[in-house]
């Protein structure tokens, strides 16, 4: 049977006017109900529900995120934005049927050794992390898990059971600039991928080679290309170069041999004759973009949140007994300074899931 009568539609839902199942309207007042009540046991100024802390609102997900004030104690409960379900630490069900690589990747975990997981595509490689997060927390370990993009963490996280952190690289590496900011003066961190292209754009400026006229319009001293040769050139050397302003044994900067070897790797066209000017505005960008000073006045760009704090060799707020790093072959120089960053002293390891092949 149907029904022609007004009802409340589910704003997340878009139904067909005119006659609607019966059955479909039962599923989504049933939804609804299901979104309040969630909402109803996780808003600002509730107690948690694992520790009676004060649950507070978060500054770094979407509208309706929420934390437990207890966070530095070791409470891991939240909940981020309207959308998702509060994540609460349980049991994460034991996988009953594996294969024997599998078992003894989960039995690996049971020691105290770095692992490095080489499996294909389709092997299964995520469901065993997740086993390995198992094993660790059974073992009262905390555990960092390193997502390669924010779909994955999105994927990886209701997997874990709250048993684990789970994170972007960007998004740990972000957390350890915050850190550094609030912990210079700072309130928030500024990120604007616009700010390598400002900074260099007001210094060209300042030099003549750009000229900008009453009405605003810029005509350009300097070839075509050249200004983008130089965004890329150092966004490239800052994200895969092993460079460090503290260990002695890595190069603290580029060299016009390492641009040229970029250049290659990466298929950066360059006219011979400005290479001389490519790499020198490049030695220069990329000396105002290592800058701390810089961070604290103008903020970051992406590439940024791995390249400072590794580049620095600046300490988390907290440091994990297992890092769990996903897709590692994927993973740049920085994100694994991210990873290692986050290991305990001494006693912290570092396990990495990933396939050679691709």
């Amino acid at each position: 049977q149907t029904c022609a009568l007004p009802i409340s539609v589910n704003p997340y839902q878009t139904l067909k006017r005119g006659a609607v199942s019966l059955r479909m309207l039962e599923m989504s007042f049933k939804k609804n109900q299901a979104k309040k009540s969630a909402t109803a046991t996780a808003t600002v100024g509730n107690l948690c529900p694992l520790c009676q802390g004060t649950l507070l609102p978060s500054k770094f997900g979407p509208a309706g995120s929420v934390y437990c004030g207890n966070y530095r104690n070791g409470c891991k409960f939240k909940r981020v934005g309207e959308k998702s379900a509060v994540v609460a630490p349980s049991a994460i069900p034991v996988l009953k049927t594996m294969s024997e690589e599998q078992q003894a990747i989960v039995d690996a975990a049971s020691t105290n050794d770095h692992l490095m997981i080489n499996a294909l595509a389709g092997t299964g490689k995520s469901t065993v992390l997740v086993q390995t997060v198992r094993v660790f927390a059974e073992r009262g370990l905390s555990v960092l898990c390193l997502a390669f993009a924010k779909r994955d963490q999105v994927a990886l996280e209701p997997r874990v059971c709250g048993q684990a952190t789970v994170a972007t690289s960007n998004a740990a590496g972000y957390r350890i600039l915050q850190n550094y900011v609030r912990k210079n003066g700072g309130k928030t961190l500024n990120t604007d991928d616009s700010i390598p292209y400002k900074m260099l754009e007001s210094r060209l400026i300042a030099d003549g080679e750009i000229e900008v006229d009453a009405s605003g319009k810029k005509s350009y001293n300097i070839a075509a290309g050249v200004v983008s040769a130089v965004l890329e050139l150092v966004s490239k050397a800052r994200s895969c170069m092993p460079l460090s302003a503290c260990d002695d044994t890595l190069p603290s900067k580029p060299t016009d041999n390492d641009y040229t070897d970029l250049m290659h790797r990466f298929g950066i066209e360059i006219q011979t004759e400005e290479l001389p000017t490519v790499f020198a505005w490049s030695h220069w960008l990329f000396a105002e973009m290592c800058s701390l000073k810089n961070l604290l006045v103008y903020g970051t760009d992406f590439a940024g949140q791995t390249f400072l704090p590794s580049y620095h060799n600046l300490k988390p707020a907290q440091t994990f007994d297992r890092v769990l790093v996903d897709e590692g072959q994927d993973q740049n120089y920085t994100n694994r300074r991210i990873a290692i960053l986050h290991v305990k002293p001494g006693t912290g390891r570092l396990v990495t899931v990933g396939d050679v092949n691709q």
